[in-house]
């Protein structure tokens, strides 16, 4: 039973369409998205907006995306206008009656948007959609995406999800329907997301503390400095100038550096090891910094955690091929994307691996490759197997239809 008609009945009334006032808004765009996230719990925010925007632009590159809703709603990249906590319900009703479509997740937004008979692509995820469809408007013009129930289970019910169920719903089949909607001719049926990485939405820098020039991307973000991979005590001091550290290392950094750093050392991260005393660590300790001590789930474990016991060690899991959902579907034909990059000798790189073999990175995707030290970080990355032709031609196409 849909909500609508549970009040109905609790209430003794009958449903009938409603009226709706709008207030002009001055939005200087003809043609737009109407675009609306949520902030209550996390089961409605999907971490993969960015990338849904992505897929749309390759095929409509002027697609404007319009973000509503409360200020305290989840903020996305990508959006070309944002006008949350900006509008009040009158005025965000005249926006959608002027939009091409709804895009988002079960909201006030996608009922207007069925008020209006727009076209709508909604997201359900702790919920069935039969519950709490938008109740007005034409069946063909709304596409209702819900989680594969039969492969996650049921709905939650619940705002806050420890493993959000939304996150299930691919990318592609997201802007696939987008497309659809509008009528703009893709081949997104020829994208399969194959595996996406819990930590892939979060934004990571790591920098070899190697030299060169430091790029202005790192400019008062937390970096992560792999002393590990190339130990230069002298970069530190250069380093904590421009940026925050976050400091991984399997030596000892003397004590009186860190004093100097540790108004921007935010963290220490310290790979546990014979090399590690217990007494360096207590010191790190009694000077107030933030220590995570860290070590392979291996053999050695065991013996490392006794000899840290005061402090805590966290096993650190090791990534292979084997570990990871559709990984035999996954071969060198596949690329894959990632929020975190590397940098060395002032060169950008999309992996360990592609830093190994300096191999900079040139484009927002890279092959995949068969490698121990690839799938040691394949929890940062978005994997796909892309069968698309030229996409270049597709954008000359929209914008020929456009103009």
């Amino acid at each position: 039973m849909h909500l609508l008609d549970r009040y109905a009945l609790s209430c003794g009334v009958k449903i009938d369409k409603p009226f709706i006032f709008e207030h002009f808004y001055p939005i200087s765009l003809d043609k737009y998205v109407v675009f609306q996230t949520s902030g209550k719990g996390n089961s409605r925010q999907y971490d993969y907006w960015p990338k849904v925007f992505s897929f749309i632009k390759d095929y409509a590159p002027d697609c404007k995306i319009v973000h509503v809703g409360l200020p305290t709603d989840q903020s996305v990249s990508g959006i070309d206008l944002d006008l949350r906590g900006k509008t009040n319900i009158k005025q965000l009703a005249f926006l959608i009656k002027n939009s091409s479509l709804y895009l988002g997740v079960d909201s006030l937004s996608a009922h207007l948007a069925g008020f209006y008979d727009k076209k709508i692509v909604a997201l359900y995820s702790y919920c069935y959609s039969q519950n709490c469809y938008p109740v007005w408007g034409s069946l063909e013009n709304k596409s209702l995406i819900e989680v594969d129930w039969t492969k996650y289970g049921k709905p939650s019910f619940s705002l806050k999800e420890e493993n959000k169920k939304i996150n299930t719903i691919l990318p592609e089949v997201i802007a696939k329907s987008v497309l659809d909607k509008l009528k703009i001719p893709n081949d997104l049926d020829k994208v399969k997301t194959l595996y996406i990485g819990k930590s892939y939405h979060t934004p990571v820098i790591e920098i070899i503390p190697n030299g060169g020039p430091l790029p202005s991307i790192i400019k008062n973000k937390i970096c992560n400095v792999r002393m590990d991979l190339f130990f230069n005590e002298k970069a530190l001091f250069q380093l904590a100038l421009v940026c925050n550290l976050n400091i991984i290392t399997d030596k000892e950094i003397p004590i009186e550096t860190l004093n100097k750093i540790a108004n921007k050392t935010v963290a220490l991260t310290v790979l546990a090891s014979d090399k590690i005393s217990v007494q360096y660590l207590e010191e790190i300790k009694i000077l107030g910094f933030k220590l995570i001590l860290i070590a392979n789930d291996d053999e050695n474990w065991g013996r490392l955690a006794e000899k840290f016991f005061d402090f805590g060690l966290d096993k650190e899991d090791v990534f292979g091929k084997k570990d990871i959902e559709n990984s035999d579907q996954i071969d060198d034909s596949c690329i894959f994307s990632s929020e975190k990059i590397i940098i060395s000798d002032g060169k950008v790189y999309a992996s360990k691996l592609s830093w190994k073999k300096d191999h900079p990175k040139l484009d927002k995707h890279s092959k995949v490759v068969d490698d121990p030290d690839f799938w040691e970080e394949v929890d940062h990355f978005y994997i796909l197997k892309d069968e698309r032709n030229n996409i270049l031609q597709h954008n000359k196409n929209y914008q020929t239809n456009s103009s």
